[in-house]
C-alpha cells in the first residue's frame, strides 16, 4: 500500500467500478500545516454546485526527516511513482450512492485504483504535526476511457472465437467476407450466440450489415404462396449464455426471459400456432398484424418470456429492402443514458430505432443472440460483421453444494473487470451453513482471487458441504423357548430357553433431522443351535430334534416350540399277492399298542377274491390275529392266490370260388369251388374273463392249387389261369374269382401318302368282328385332298370295303397323291431416293431419284400356297452409283455423300436417305480482369448460330462486381451483343475492373490542461486549456475492406508553448513556468499539470525586537516518462525559500525576496544533453497579476509574460557562465 502523504503529496482519490452511475463530484479538503489541520475531514459530494452529502474521512499523517540524503533519493523515487499514480487516477469516478457514513478514504493500490474502505476507530485525537496535503478534486467523466475498462474488439477475423453457430447457421461463416448465413431454405432456424459478457455500465457498439433476402414463391396443393419470411432478431439477455427464443414469428426474441432487443420483421404473425416436426411454432408474444410489412421495432420480454413490441419504436421499412442485398446496420448502446439505438441503412435512407432499457444494476453482465428463421418460403437471410467494440466484464460463480443431495444450495454471482480482486469471502456463508448443521468438505475459492481476462468463460468455484451426523445405538433381542409335554398336556421335562441379542447404530442428520438407521449387528450370532429332545422310555418325542434356526435378524419374532411325548405304536402289515400275474393285489396296515393282539382276520378278504375268480394258494397270517409283542418291529404277513382257468374247442373254414362268364354276363361254364378246414383249443380266465387261444391246426393243408380256365372256340378267356394261393391260415378271407370270355376283334389300316414330299399325310385305323366287311370308303378323303390342291396318283383300297376274313391278320391299304403346280412371271423395281433438308425441316434442294428393273419365274404350289421363286434377272444392272451431297454456303450436311450401293437384286427394299443441313455454331468468350491484383476474376463462354446476335450483356456481371466494390475500367464487349458474322472464329472480349476506394479522414487531438489551485485545494485561477489537432487520410479498399492510412498531419503545430503561471498577490506559484513541450505527435498522451499557490509567510514581532521566524517547505516534484515518445525528462527542483515579510498596509503590492536553488537534469532521446549547472541566486519582484491568461486571448499582459520567460532563462545562463 502506498500512502501519498509519505511522499509529501497528500493527494487522495476516489474510485468506484460503476462508471455509468457516476454523476457527482467528490472533493477532499486537505491541509498544509498543523495549525489548521483537523483530525477528521469532510468529503463533499456536489452536484450542479450544490452539496448533496458530506462524509467523514480520516486524515493520514507522516513525520518527515530532511537530514538523510538516502531519504531524499527514496522520496524522489516515491515521487516519480506517485506522479504516475496521480496521472492515471485523475478524472476518476465517484458513485455517491455507494459511499456511506462512517467510511474513510484509503489509498490502497489495486491495479492503480484507490478504494473506499470502512473506517476504523482512532483513539488519538491530539495534535498532528509535519503533515503535507495538497487538495485534489475528483471530476466525473463517465464516457472517458480509463484503465478500468477492458475494451474488446471483434471483427471478421476473430468472429468465430466470440460466437457460437447453431441450427442452419452452423458451419456457414465466411471468414474472408465476414458473412454469416442464418437461413438458406424452407423450415430453417439459425442463430449465432455471443460467447462474451457485455458490461452494460459502459458503451458498446456493433457495426455490420444484414441481408433480409428476397421474395420467393412456393406452390402447394391449394395455392401459390409468395413472400419473404421471417426476418432477423437481435436479443440481449442476462443469466446464462447461448439463450435462444422461439422460431418463426418469435424471431429468437420471444421466449427469452427479461430480455430486450430489436427485430426486422418481414412477415405478419397473427398469433396462430402450427406444428413443424416435433416443435410447435407458437407465437410467444404480441402479434404484429397491425403493423406495416416489413417493419422494425424494439422488443422486450417479461419474466415468462412473453414478448411486447414497443409501439413508439415501430418504423416501417421500405419494401425495396427485400432485395437480397446487404444493408448496413449500427447497434449503439450509450451507458450514460441507457439508450439502445439501431441505425439501419435502406435504399431510401437511414431508419433509426431507439429505446431506453433499465438493466439489472446488481448483475450488469448481458449476452446476446442474432437469430433468423423461415417457414415454407425458402428465404436466404445473412448477417455480416464489420466490427464490434464493447467493455468486457468477468463473471464468477461461487456454488455452495450439498454433497449429500448433489444440489446447489446457493449460488453467489460476482462481476468485475479482468484482473480486479473479487471483493468476496466465503467465510460468512460457511458459518451460516455450519450453524444449520453442515460440515465443510472443501472450499476452492481463495479470498483475494482476481477475475480472469476471458469474458467468454465464467469462473466457477465450489464450496462443498456434507450433513453433520450425530450417532446413537438401539438394541433388540430374539428368544427361543421349547416346552416338553405328554400328549395329555402334562409337563414332561423343564422348559428350554435361549436368547440372541442385536444392536444397530442410528445416525441423525443435523440438517434434515432425519434419522438414518444402520444395519443391525448380531451380538451373539444369528443362529439358534439345534436342540435334541430328551429321551423318555416308552415314549416318542415329537419332534425328536429342534433343528438349527439360521438367518435370525432383529425383526424375527420370538420362537416358541412344543415337544409332545406319545406312547409307542406297534405296527403290522398284511399283503395279498396274485401269483398268476406276480403282482400285489392289496395290503392292510395294522397298528396297536405294544403287547396287544390285533382283531383283524384274513377270511373275509380271501372270500372276496374267490368270488372274483381266484383260488387260494397259501395264507401265513395267524388265525387269532397279529401279536404286537416286539417294540418297533413291523411284522409282514402274505396271502397268495391264483386265477381259475376253464378250457373248450373252436373250428373255422376258408373257401375258393371261380365264376366263368361271357362279356355280356351270361354263364359260360359251371362254378368251380374248393374248401380248407382248421381247429384250436380256447382257455377262459375266471378273474379277468380273458380268453387264451391255442394255435390253429390245418386239416387239409394250407394251399389252393392253380386252376386252368377251360377253352371256348372263338373266345378268349381272361384270365386264362387262376394261379395257386399258398400260406392260407384260419384268418384268410374266402377267395372269389371271375373268368370273362370275349369274342376276337379283327383290324385293318388305310394310309394316305404325299408323293411330292414323300411324307405320310394321314392314316385310318379300322376294326370289326371276324368275317364282317367294314363300311369305310376312301372317296371322301381323296376329294378332301383334291380340294387342298392335290392330284390322285393311286388307290388300292377295296371299293366295297375291307373284309375281316382272316383271324388276327391286319390288312394295310395305301392311297398316293401329289401337289398340283401353276407357273407365272414376276417383275420388280428398286428405287433410290435422297431428300435434302434444313434442320428446320424445310427443303434444301431437289429430291434425287434413281431406279433398277428385275424379272423372275414363280412356281405356285396349290397345296402349300408356297411360291417357288426363280433367280432374279437384272434388266438395268445391280448397283446404285455414289451421289455427292450438293454444297450450301453457311450450312454443313450431315452426310458429305451417299456411297455406292452394290449387290442390288429384285428383292431389295427401296432406298431412302435424308441429308440434313445444319447451320454452323459460332463461339465467343468474355473475360473479367482485376487490374488492381492483375488476376482474372472470371470468364463467360458464349455460343450462337451463324449470323445471329447473342443475348448476353456484361452489365449484370459488372453491376455485381460494382456491388462488391469494383469500378469499371474498360469494356470492349459490344453493347448490343456479339454478332456471329465470321464462320468458325472465336471472338475474344475483355472487361477490366479495379478496386474502388473510399476516402475518409481520421482526427485526433492532444490536450494540455493546467489547474491553478491554492494549497488548500481551492480554485486559484481558471483552468488553462489548449490542444493540438492532427488528422490523416484513410483510404478504404471497397473490395477487400482493407484500410490504408496516410501520415498524421499537424493542424495546429506540434508544440505546446511555455505557460507562465499567473501572479497572485501574497502567493508563490509552484512551478512558476509550465515549460514548453515540443515534438508532440498524434500518439502523445494528454498533458495535465497542476500549479499550486502557497501563501507567503510574514515575520512575527514579539516585544518589538523579536527574532524572525522562518518555515522551510520542501516540495518534491515529479518525473514523467512518456510511453510513446521515447523521451525522458528528469526534472528536479529543490526550492529552499527564506521569506521575510514586514508589516505593511498596502495590500496591492508585496515584495518578496527569496533565494531559489535550481538543479536541472534533462536527458533527450536524440542525445542532446544539458549539463548540470551550479546553483545561482536570483532576486525577483512579485507583482499582483489580475487574471490567468486564457487560450486565444489577445491582451498585452500575455506578451509581457511570454517576454518574461526567456529573460529569466537568459539571466540564469549568464550567471552560470560568469561563475565558470
Amino acid at each position: 500500500m502506498i500512502n501519498l502523504a509519505m511522499l509529501g503529496l497528500g493527494m487522495s482519490y476516489l474510485q468506484h467500478a460503476d462508471a455509468a452511475q457516476a454523476s457527482e463530484i467528490g472533493k477532499v479538503n486537505t491541509y498544509k500545516n498543523a495549525d489548521s489541520l483537523k483530525t477528521n475531514q469532510l468529503l463533499e459530494l456536489t452536484k450542479n454546485g450544490k452539496t448533496t452529502k458530506e462524509v467523514g474521512v480520516d486524515v493520514k499523517t507522516e513525520t518527515h526527516s530532511q537530514a538523510s540524503k538516502s531519504n531524499d533519493t527514496n522520496k524522489r523515487a516515491d515521487s516519480n511513482q506517485a506522479s504516475r499514480l496521480l496521472k492515471k487516477n485523475q478524472n476518476r469516478i465517484v458513485d455517491p450512492k455507494t459511499i456511506k457514513d462512517g467510511w474513510s478514504l484509503k489509498n490502497t493500490k489495486v491495479k492503480n485504483r484507490a478504494l473506499i474502505t470502512p473506517k476504523k476507530s482512532h483513539e488519538n485525537q491530539g495534535t498532528i504535526k509535519n503533515t503535507n496535503f495538497i487538495n485534489s478534486e475528483i471530476k466525473v467523466k463517465p464516457n472517458d476511457k480509463t484503465d478500468l475498462q477492458d475494451n474488446v474488439y471483434v471483427n471478421k477475423d476473430n468472429f468465430k472465437d466470440y460466437f457460437n453457430q447453431n441450427g442452419s447457421a452452423k458451419g456457414n461463416y465466411n471468414p474472408i467476407t465476414g458473412e454469416q448465413k442464418l437461413t438458406t431454405g424452407s423450415w430453417q432456424s439459425g442463430n449465432i450466440t455471443f460467447k462474451g459478457g457485455i458490461d452494460l455500465r459502459h458503451n458498446f457498439r456493433i457495426d455490420g450489415a444484414i441481408n433480409l433476402g428476397k421474395e420467393t414463391k412456393v406452390r402447394n396443393v391449394f395455392r401459390v404462396l409468395k413472400g419473404i419470411a421471417d426476418g432477423i432478431g437481435i436479443v440481449f439477455y442476462k443469466g446464462t449464455r447461448n439463450q435462444i427464443g422461439g422460431s418463426g414469428g418469435n424471431l429468437g426474441i420471444y421466449g427469452v426471459t427479461n430480455a430486450f432487443g430489436w427485430k426486422a420483421d418481414t412477415w405478419h404473425n397473427v398469433g396462430r400456432s402450427f406444428k413443424f416436426g416435433n416443435t410447435t411454432r407458437r407465437l410467444q408474444g404480441e402479434a404484429d398484424d397491425a403493423f406495416p410489412d416489413p417493419y422494425g421495432a424494439m422488443v422486450t420480454t417479461n419474466k415468462n418470456g412473453q414478448g411486447t413490441i414497443d409501439k413508439d419504436s415501430v418504423r416501417p421499412l421500405p419494401k425495396i429492402i427485400e432485395d437480397n442485398k446487404y444493408h448496413a446496420i449500427k447497434m449503439i448502446y450509450t451507458a450514460r443514458t441507457k439508450e439502445f439505438k439501431v441505425i439501419l441503412s435502406t435504399p431510401t435512407g437511414d431508419v433509426i430505432f431507439k429505446k431506453k432499457f433499465d438493466y439489472d444494476a446488481k448483475d450488469p453482465v448481458y449476452y446476446f443472440t442474432i437469430a433468423s428463421s423461415t417457414g415454407v418460403l425458402p428465404t436466404k437471410q445473412f448477417f455480416k460483421i464489420d466490427s464490434m467494440e464493447y467493455t468486457s466484464i468477468q463473471k464468477a460463480f461461487i456454488k455452495y453444494i450439498d454433497d449429500n443431495t448433489g444440489t446447489n444450495m446457493r449460488v453467489r454471482v460476482l462481476t468485475g473487470q479482468g484482473g480486479k480482486t473479487m471483493k468476496y469471502s466465503t467465510r460468512a456463508d460457511i458459518q451460516d451453513y455450519l450453524k444449520q448443521g453442515y460440515q465443510l468438505v472443501s472450499d476452492n475459492f481463495v479470498t483475494g482471487t482476481t477475475f480472469d481476462t476471458d469474458d467468454r468463460t465464467d469462473q466457477i468455484y465450489e464450496v462443498h458441504f456434507k450433513h453433520g451426523i450425530e450417532s446413537d445405538f438401539e438394541k433388540r433381542n430374539v428368544k427361543e423357548t421349547v416346552h416338553y409335554r405328554y400328549d395329555n398336556g402334562q409337563l414332561a421335562r423343564p422348559i428350554y430357553q435361549n436368547v440372541l441379542n442385536f444392536e444397530r447404530k442410528v445416525e441423525t442428520d443435523q440438517v434434515t433431522k432425519q434419522r438414518n438407521y444402520k444395519n443391525w449387528q448380531a451380538v451373539d450370532g444369528t443362529s439358534f443351535k439345534r436342540v435334541v429332545s430328551p429321551y423318555i422310555k416308552g415314549y416318542t418325542a415329537i419332534p425328536k430334534l429342534i433343528d438349527e434356526i439360521t438367518n435370525i435378524n432383529e425383526n424375527h419374532k420370538n420362537i416358541e416350540k412344543i415337544v409332545v411325548y406319545k406312547a409307542n405304536d406297534e405296527k403290522a402289515q398284511v399283503k395279498y399277492f396274485d401269483d398268476t400275474t406276480g403282482r400285489k393285489l392289496s395290503e392292510q396296515f395294522l397298528h396297536g399298542a405294544y403287547g396287544s393282539r390285533d382283531v383283524y382276520r384274513t377270511a373275509n378278504t380271501i372270500q372276496h377274491y374267490k368270488q372274483m375268480g381266484y383260488e387260494l394258494v397259501s395264507d401265513d397270517y395267524p388265525k387269532n390275529g397279529a401279536n404286537y409283542s416286539k417294540d418297533k418291529l413291523v411284522r409282514v404277513y402274505e396271502i397268495h392266490l391264483k386265477h381259475k382257468i376253464i378250457e373248450q374247442s373252436e373250428k373255422s373254414t376258408v373257401k375258393e370260388v371261380i365264376h366263368y362268364l361271357y362279356d355280356n354276363g351270361h354263364l359260360a361254364k359251371p362254378v368251380y369251388e374248393s374248401v380248407l378246414n382248421f381247429s384250436r383249443m380256447v382257455g377262459i380266465d375266471q378273474v379277468t374273463e380273458k380268453k387264451y387261444y391255442g394255435n390253429w391246426q390245418a386239416t387239409e393243408g394250407t394251399s389252393f392249387k392253380k386252376v386252368v380256365s377251360p377253352k371256348i372256340e372263338g373266345y378268349t378267356a381272361l384270365p386264362k389261369v387262376v394261379v395257386a394261393v399258398n400260406n392260407i391260415n384260419v384268418n384268410h378271407a374266402n377267395i372269389e374269382k371271375i373268368v370273362v370270355y370275349k369274342a376276337n376283334d379283327e383290324k385293318a389300316q388305310v394310309k394316305y401318302f404325299d408323293d411330292t414330299t414323300g411324307r405320310k399325310l394321314s392314316e385310318q385305323f379300322l376294326h370289326g368282328a371276324y368275317g364282317s366287311r367294314d363300311v369305310y370308303r376312301t372317296a371322301n378323303t381323296i376329294q378332301h385332298y383334291k380340294q387342298m390342291g392335290y392330284e390322285l396318283v393311286s388307290d388300292d383300297y377295296p371299293k366295297n370295303g375291307a373284309n375281316y376274313s382272316q383271324d388276327k391278320l391286319v390288312r394295310v391299304y395305301e392311297i398316293h397323291l401329289k401337289h398340283k403346280i401353276i407357273k407365272q412371271l414376276e417383275k420388280s423395281t428398286v428405287k433410290e431416293v435422297i431428300h435434302y433438308l434444313y434442320d428446320n425441316g424445310q427443303p434444301a434442294g431437289p429430291i434425287y431419284e434413281n431406279e433398277l428393273d428385275f424379272k423372275r419365274i414363280i412356281k405356285f404350289d396349290q397345296v402349300t400356297k408356297q411360291k417357288r421363286y426363280g433367280n432374279w434377272q437384272a434388266i438395268d444392272g445391280t448397283y446404285f452409283k455414289k451421289v455427292d451431297s450438293p454444297k450450301i454456303i453457311g450450312y454443313t450436311p450431315t452426310l458429305e455423300a451417299i456411297e455406292t450401293i452394290n449387290n442390288i437384286d429384285g428383292s431389295h427394299k427401296d432406298i431412302e436417305e435424308t441429308v440434313v443441313y445444319k447451320i454452323n455454331d459460332e463461339k465467343a468468350q468474355v473475360t473479367y480482369y482485376d487490374d488492381t491484383t492483375r488476376k482474372k476474376l472470371s470468364e463467360k463462354e458464349l455460343n450462337g448460330a451463324y449470323r445471329t446476335r447473342d443475348s448476353y450483356r456484361t452489365v449484370d456481371a459488372i453491376n455485381q462486381y460494382k456491388w462488391a466494390g469494383y469500378e469499371l475500367v474498360s469494356d470492349d464487349y459490344p453493347q448490343n451483343g456479339v454478332f456471329y458474322d465470321q464462320d468458325k472464329l472465336i471472338k475474344m472480349y475483355e472487361v477490366h475492373l479495379k478496386h474502388g476506394e473510399k476516402m475518409d479522414f481520421e482526427q485526433r487531438a492532444v490536450k494540455e490542461v493546467i489547474y491553478y489551485q491554492y494549497d488548500d485545494g481551492q480554485l486559484a485561477e481558471p483552468t488553462y486549456k489548449n490542444k493540438l489537432s492532427f488528422r490523416r487520410i484513410v483510404k478504404i479498399d471497397q473490395v477487400t475492406g482493407q484500410k490504408y492510412y496516410g501520415v498524421w498531419q499537424a493542424v495546429d503545430g506540434t508544440n505546446f508553448r511555455s505557460v507562465v503561471s499567473p501572479i497572485i498577490e501574497g502567493y508563490t506559484p509552484i512551478p512558476e513556468i509550465v515549460r514548453a513541450i515540443n515534438n508532440i505527435n498524434s500518439y502523445h498522451q494528454d498533458v495535465e499539470k497542476t500549479v499550486v499557490y502557497q501563501a507567503n509567510k510574514q515575520n512575527e514581532v514579539v516585544g518589538g525586537n523579536s527574532p524572525k521566524k522562518f518555515k522551510q517547505i520542501k516540495i518534491i516534484l515529479v518525473r514523467v516518462i512518456h510511453p510513446n515518445r521515447g523521451v525522458r525528462i528528469n526534472t528536479e527542483k529543490s526550492h529552499t525559500k527564506k521569506i521575510s515579510l514586514k508589516p505593511h498596509h498596502d495590500r496591492q503590492k508585496v515584495e518578496s525576496t527569496h533565494k531559489t536553488k535550481f538543479k536541472l537534469n534533462t536527458l533527450i532521446k536524440s542525445g542532446d544533453e544539458i549539463k548540470k549547472q551550479n546553483p545561482v541566486c536570483q532576486k525577483r519582484v512579485i507583482k499582483k497579476y489580475q487574471k490567468l491568461p486564457q487560450t486565444g486571448e489577445k491582451k498585452s499582459n500575455k506578451f509581457v509574460y511570454f517576454l518574461l520567460v526567456p529573460l529569466l532563462i537568459l539571466s540564469t545562463i549568464i550567471t552560470i557562465l560568469k561563475r565558470k
